[in-house]
């Protein structure tokens, strides 16, 4: 008598066992995995996105030629290994105390570091933005192109931040790869200690 229970016991368990495997099998199928051919389809659409270019100019008509392909950027007109984009404003307290500060350590670092400035929602005359410049020791280059915009919504979307991003915003390359973005003002000190450590790694 045990061993047919025993028995009986044993072919309801195989039975379960199947109804299970089956249900996960369902499941399964129902939420199949990303194949790699989906994968490589995404990537190829990467690879095809057109490159888009961007004419920076400041007040004594030089000019910086910009690249974007993706999250990527070509600085065609600069040899240095570190660019720091700095965005800025002549409405922002901030900004404006930043901008000695930055014009300092692009000549402590004249070897290493290029300062681009990008006017954010304020496109000066020339004459007034000159006499402004002046003021607040801004000595680097301030693009006041209209390919401002367009330049900064790409950095911004390739950061992840919004729209609405704090003023001033820098955002250090080495070698034309990102490296770090520092959000609002900062002191010298703090400034001068993450050059440094770019620095390091070149």
């Amino acid at each position: 008598m045990k061993s047919f229970f025993y028995f009986f016991a044993a072919i309801v368990f195989i039975f379960f066992s199947g109804c299970n495997e089956n249900r996960e099998k369902i499941k399964n199928a129902s939420n199949p995995p990303k194949s790699k051919e989906t994968t490589q389809s995404v990537a190829v659409n990467i690879k095809e996105a057109k490159p888009v270019k961007y004419r920076l100019v400041d007040i004594d008509n030089n000019e910086q030629n910009i690249t974007t392909l993706h999250k990527t950027i070509t600085f065609h007109n600069i040899r240095k290994p570190l660019i720091l984009i700095h965005f800025t404003s002549t409405w922002s307290p901030p900004s404006r105390a930043q901008l000695p500060i930055l014009s300092k350590l692009q000549k402590k670092y004249s070897k290493n570091l290029f300062v681009l400035g990008i006017l954010v929602d304020d496109k000066q005359e020339s004459a007034k933005f000159r006499y402004f410049m002046k003021k607040f020791n801004a000595n680097f280059f301030i693009s006041n192109s209209k390919d401002n915009t367009s330049l900064t919504s790409f950095i911004i979307k390739s950061l992840d931040l919004s729209d609405n991003f704090p003023i001033p915003l820098s955002v250090l390359y080495i070698n034309g790869e990102f490296y770090r973005f520092y959000e609002g003002a900062m002191p010298i000190e703090m400034m001068d200690y993450e050059i440094r450590e770019a620095i390091k790694s070149l």
